[in-house]
């Protein structure tokens, strides 16, 4: 043995490790579940005895085993779920079951069996006793849109979980195939976000400005409606080029009308609109405080559209393009919002904008920008207050106007090693769904559907993902889901009506 060698004993050991193990458990003692706050952006956290505890699982472990007990429930006009992602349904009779004069399948829920009912629960637009206002209306509307010629609108205002057309792309097509109609419905001027729906493209002295988000103090008025933003350009000659896109549902893919809604309060202005590089009209723009409208009429062979602009800046508030009759589904995202936007805007505006749409449908989906913020209950009572106030406005505005409140999906922040539920998100979601049911208004819950506290983990973790990384926000595929079952709602809340008529 070399001199310089020591031997450690096995108590020298034993007492080494007692105090690292003391040295920790005071640690687990002294730092706060919560963990130390060093400064804004470092807080230090030790596991502590609470960790050690075994914990009951809360949450979904699979996504898509938990959608595949919706698959009973989807109607034959909806069954892209089976199509999409989702394992066909394996249904193996057994003979148990032949008794029973019922099926059994390894996927899902069967008829009869309890649990079919709570996803069926869970499915459902939620109401009280009188129902949503309007919602008869809107159903009959619909139905007889392609037959009479007459067209109906569905405004769909939302967060940035409807981005890029996300939801409103299929809710749009499936409606579109259930209703008539064609055409992607109101567009932004200028996008910050490809849809799909459409292809378009600006000249680099376009401006585009929000009523949300960070505010453009440029802007001395409140006129945004109806898309809560507007564009103009800083020059005088500008273009705004349109044409059917490729990755666009084959009847967003056509139009037959096509909408432009502007204002122009600076001088005289020119617009020249080419088709397919031909001349096709021009128009001479007046400058007076007037909300208008141009309309023009196209045939298949009209394809790409060009608009140049002439002169000094108008305000540029959407583009529309749109069928002769059946349904226009408008997606209109607003990155950052809490939906507390409506009351900011112009109300002659609005007003005259929302008379000229007279949408048959409002669908408003938020709370998730708001969710990370709210700390305790008199915020999330105050959140709910606001919104109450902004479906109120909407319901004055446009009084046969039937409204469906989207909420929150699940949200999940890091909490030490794993992804849990943020923890005011169901209190959020109940002041919301009260607003919503206590305006006569319906109820989608969202948070519920998807699965409910911890569900998001399991979206992020599908594979592929059907949620992304920031554990807030759907996949294209996740989206795609979202917006199955949204359909199916309305599909068997339709069948709820005309039940009850």
């Amino acid at each position: 043995m070399n001199k310089h060698d020591r031997v450690v004993s096995p108590i020298r050991t034993l007492l080494s490790l007692l105090a690292i193990g003391a040295g920790c458990g005071l640690l687990m003692w002294v730092i706060p579940d919560e963990g130390l706050r060093v400064n804004d952006r470092f807080t230090l956290s030790f596991a502590g005895f609470a960790d050690f505890e075994v914990e009951e699982t809360v949450g979904i472990s699979d996504a898509e085993q938990f959608l595949e007990n919706y698959l009973p429930l989807l109607s034959d006009e909806n069954k892209e779920f089976e199509e999409d992602s989702l394992r066909a349904i394996d249904r193996s009779v057994h003979p148990d079951s032949l008794k029973k004069g019922q099926y059994t399948t390894d996927m899902g829920p069967i008829e009869g069996d309890p649990s079919l009912e709570q996803f069926r629960e869970r499915l459902r637009i939620q109401s009280g006793q009188q129902g949503i206002a309007n919602f008869d209306r809107f159903f009959s509307r619909a139905r007889s849109a392609h037959a009479d010629g007459s067209r109906i609108r569905v405004l769909h205002y939302g967060d940035s979980q409807i981005e890029a057309d996300r939801i409103s792309r299929y809710l749009r097509n499936e409606l579109q195939k259930r209703y008539g109609g064609v055409g992607p419905g109101l567009i932004p001027p200028v996008e910050i976000v490809p849809t799909g729906a459409i292809k378009q493209q600006a000249s680099a002295n376009w401006r585009r400005h929000t009523l949300y988000g960070k505010p453009d103090t440029t802007i001395k008025h409140a006129r945004y409606a109806p898309l809560c933003s507007f564009a103009s350009y800083d020059s005088s000659e500008a273009e705004l080029v349109f044409g059917p896109s490729k990755m666009a549902y084959g009847r967003a893919a056509r139009y037959e009308i096509v909408k432009m809604l502007y204002a122009n309060y600076a001088s005289e202005a020119m617009l020249e609109v080419y088709a397919d590089d031909s001349l096709y009209s021009t128009h001479l723009l007046p400058p007076d405080s007037t909300q208008h409208t141009l309309l023009w009429e196209l045939t298949p062979e009209n394809g790409e559209l060009r608009f140049r602009f002439i002169g000094e800046s108008i305000e540029c508030y959407a583009m529309s393009f749109e069928g002769y009759s059946g349904v226009q589904v408008d997606n209109v995202p607003m990155r950052g919002s809490s939906g507390t936007i409506f009351r900011k805007l112009d109300r002659p505006q609005f007003t005259e904008r929302m008379h000229e749409l007279d949408p048959a449908l409002v669908i408003l989906q938020y709370g998730g920008n708001s969710v990370p913020y709210v700390k305790d209950s008199t915020a999330a009572e105050n959140y709910g207050r606001w919104m109450r106030s902004q479906i109120n406005l909407i319901k004055t505005l446009s009084p046969e106007t039937a409204i469906i409140f989207i909420g929150p999906s699940d949200m999940a922040y890091k909490e030490k090693d794993r992804y849990v539920t943020y923890p005011m998100l169901e209190k959020v979601r109940d002041e919301l769904k009260a607003a919503a049911i206590e305006t006569g208004c319906g109820y989608w819950d969202l948070y519920e559907v998807m699965g409910g506290r911890n569900s998001m983990a399991a979206w992020v973790a599908s594979d592929p993902p059907l949620a992304g990384t920031d554990y807030v926000h759907f996949t294209p595929k996740g989206a795609r889901k979202v917006a199955e079952l949204l359909v199916q709602a309305l599909i068997d809340a339709e069948k709820e009506y005309n039940d009850a008529h």
